[in-house]
């Protein structure tokens, strides 16, 4: 038996009107040696018999998320990774669409044994998507990304999102999406990663298409999605003890996270950072009263960077 090179997991809920698209995407890669792992998150449309026809390809694989785990999308993510056979990982959403070459790109770098990842552009579409890809013949401007690159990473100038970076599986180790979080997941877990020395390789290629809609989680949170919210949180507050633990923490980094406290309207990591830098009990005071006030102040404040 041949086994997989590259591991696609996809966690899918109620994607009935979209998953075909994004499956077809993977149908249509010019590199074969892949298996696609479905895992349904107990949808209540007609996501299953949208994906069944598929399930005629032996690569494509299907589960539904075991009762006895928590629901949500890094639940299926991790549960997905369990059931691979794949050298590689690459976790791709419900309504997203691959560049044809994606995986062959990508492979071309992985295959070489000297890197954990291969991260690539990727742009985001709405409504119809002009299927009018760029052609490419190999990778274009390959980068070093390490911890090095930690600050842009965090502050999003380099975008890492779910779906634009395939992983080593071997390098992942025992780390794993955190299944309590339901937003902001990628940033915390693939920051964490390269926290933890993961070393790869960024290249200018096109090579995945995000799709928005009011369904999506960005949509959600950005309009004031109280459980997304949170998520983003609780990742901050992972993330700034990661930051900590590695000694990592920069100014830069401070004022982001700083900033971050006010947008959130969160008093857990304003006394995060508060504490960090020893603040004493008069600037704290006047700090926690502009958060438990933002609205007020809003417009008066000046941030030096910009919120993601």
């Amino acid at each position: 038996m041949q086994y997989p090179e590259i591991s696609i997991i996809i966690p899918v809920y109620n994607r009935e009107k979209l998953i075909s698209e994004t499956l077809d995407s993977i149908l249509a890669q010019s590199f074969k040696n892949w298996e696609c792992i479905i895992v349904d998150d107990h949808s209540t449309d007609n996501t299953a018999n949208e994906i069944a026809p598929y399930l005629k390809d032996y690569r494509f694989k299907f589960y539904r998320r075991p009762d006895h785990r928590n629901k949500g999308a890094n639940t299926c993510r991790n549960f997905g990774l369990e059931k691979s056979n794949g050298s590689f990982v690459h976790w791709f959403d419900s309504d997203d669409l691959a560049h044809p070459d994606c995986l062959s790109i990508a492979f071309a770098l992985l295959s070489k044994g000297k890197i954990d990842f291969c991260h690539y552009k990727r742009s985001v579409f709405r409504g119809e998507f002009d299927k009018q890809y760029k052609k490419y013949s190999s990778a274009i401007d390959p980068v070093k990304v390490d911890v090095a690159n930690i600050e842009d990473i965090i502050l999003n100038k380099l975008s890492f999102n779910t779906c634009n970076v395939i992983w080593k599986k071997s390098s992942l180790k025992d780390l794993r999406f955190n299944e309590d979080i339901i937003y902001a997941d990628e940033w915390e877990y693939y920051t964490r990663l390269i926290l933890h020395g993961l070393k790869g390789i960024s290249i200018s290629n096109e090579l995945f298409f995000g799709r928005k809609h009011v369904d999506s989680t960005t949509y959600e949170f950005y309009h004031d999605h109280q459980g997304r919210r949170k998520s983003k949180i609780v990742a901050s507050l992972i993330l700034m003890n990661e930051l900590k633990s590695k000694q990592k923490f920069s100014k830069i980094l401070y004022d982001h996270f700083f900033q971050l406290g006010y947008f959130l309207r969160s008093e857990e990591i304003i006394k995060y950072l508060m504490d960090l830098k020893q603040i004493g009990s008069f600037q704290r005071r006047f700090y926690l009263f502009c958060v438990r006030n933002y609205d007020l102040i809003k417009p008066i404040l000046r941030f030096k960077s910009k919120i993601t």
